[in-house]
């Protein structure tokens, strides 16, 4: 018999999520499509406090902001083309005027540390181990905001140097809050701009590194995101013209996968009859009068009604 692909089941999670639970989600643009998500259903979705960013060594900065009680400062800026930047921060935080983008980094600081403190649970999406150091002072950036190349280094990471950051940055986490349940992943988004080779080179670090983290702390979760599109899906069809990003279609494979290893039965339950209700939202129907209309809108709000009934949620 042939078989056409591996047909992975993920672990299920040692803690599993209630609709109800709040979620922090960090890392590269695959973990943004899962939160997008489920922010979509009406999850209790933190927003990232760095935005997209890719490298391991960046996203331990937040909480190291946090454990040092501290703020973003002026030194932790940079300036291009007539606009200030963060070292540590996607491009999505940007301003004309310095003091406005300190007001708007910090302030999604002191929101992620107030979520940390109470949130269920922690995804962590590693998407490269290639970094950019700047040049003037040796630090790894998150985003080069377009900056000339010379101003940066570029290098891979080592596993130990992830694994040290992640432990430092672990040991806090379950500090501040013991009951949180934290989960890496591994984005499956290729990196070709690095080369292919590299971007596999890459790859294996992460991978990894997450496996020694897992040894060192049990009580972390893994999720094969890299897996089920790399060796599971394991076709081209399912990556965009790029060939780096995988489509909408292997998004909606991942995030199957993920719901069956990660939610409660009743939080299943809660997401088949959300998305009903949501296709039933989208849909504009051609005229709206006469009986069908009246039906339509009936339906709509028997649904919405049920939903509130059921799960105590208003949508």
């Amino acid at each position: 018999m042939l078989r056409y692909n591996l047909d992975i089941q993920p672990e299920p999670a040692a803690v599993k999520i209630n609709f109800n639970d709040r979620l922090i989600f960090l890392g590269s643009c695959f973990s943004e499509h899962i939160s997008s998500r489920l922010g979509a259903l009406h999850f209790r979705v933190a927003s990232q406090p760095v935005g997209i960013v890719f490298n391991p060594v960046s996203l331990c900065k937040p909480f190291i902001v946090a454990r040092e009680s501290g703020n973003y400062k002026e030194t932790d800026l940079l300036y291009n083309q007539d606009t200030w930047y963060s070292k540590y921060h996607h491009g999505m935080y940007s301003a004309h005027d310095k003091a406005a983008l300190l007001t708007q980094i910090n302030a999604a600081q002191a929101e992620f540390v107030s979520t940390l403190k109470e949130a269920e649970h922690l995804f962590i999406t590693f998407g490269s181990a290639w970094v950019y150091s700047y040049r003037e002072t040796g630090e790894i950036v998150a985003n080069c905001h377009k900056i000339p190349q010379s101003a940066f280094e570029k290098r891979l990471l080592q596993p130990h140097e992830i694994i040290s950051a992640w432990t430092e940055v672990l040991n806090y986490i379950y500090l501040v809050n013991q009951k949180i349940s934290v989960v890496f992943t591994v984005s499956p988004v290729k990196h070709l701009r690095d080369g292919a080779v590299e971007n596999t080179l890459s790859k294996s670090i992460l991978l990894y590194s997450v496996y020694e983290l897992g040894r060192q702390f049990p009580q972390a979760g893994y999720f094969p995101s890299y897996e089920l599109v790399n060796d599971d899906l394991r076709d081209y069809r399912f990556y965009e013209p790029d060939g780096a990003h995988p489509t909408q279609l292997a998004i909606d494979y991942v995030f199957e996968k993920f719901c069956s290893a990660h939610m409660d039965e009743m939080t299943s339950a809660y997401i088949r009859d959300m998305e009903k209700h949501l296709r039933l939202m989208s849909h504009k129907p051609i005229r709206q009068q006469g009986r069908e209309y009246e039906q339509f809108m009936l339906q709509i709000e028997n649904s919405r009604t049920n939903i509130e009934k059921l799960y105590g949620r208003s949508v």
